[in-house]
């Protein structure tokens, strides 16, 4: 606002025509928000998706066959590609967060 009147003052120009450009201008940027916030929620909605896949298959896995696990648990390699997966799992999720969160901004 404060720039609008001083560049008002410097150019001669009718406040009421500069106000109604920024009325405008203001207008269009929290349409586009709007829009961004709407096709970003159809991508965080299927990213929580995937991000649930993993634990739903290994909750039918256990379900339907309880032994199933039974080697990968007993190794104790297995307990390291539990972590790995875990670790990918988080960092899928992070970058999630971020990519939508950079396009909210």
């Amino acid at each position: 606002m404060a720039t609008v009147i001083e560049v008002q003052a410097e150019t001669g120009g009718t406040l009421v025509d500069i106000m109604a450009m920024l009325e405008k201008t203001l207008r269009e940027r929290r349409a586009i928000r709007k829009k961004a916030i709407a096709a970003s929620g159809e991508v965080r909605l299927t990213s929580y998706v995937l991000l649930a896949l993993p634990f739903l298959v290994v909750l039918l896995l256990e379900i339907q066959s309880p032994a199933y696990f039974n080697g990968l648990l007993a190794d104790p390699r297995g307990y390291g590609v539990l972590a790995l997966a875990g670790g990918l799992w988080c960092l899928g999720l992070f970058s999630i967060r971020f990519i939508t969160a950079r396009v909210l901004k």
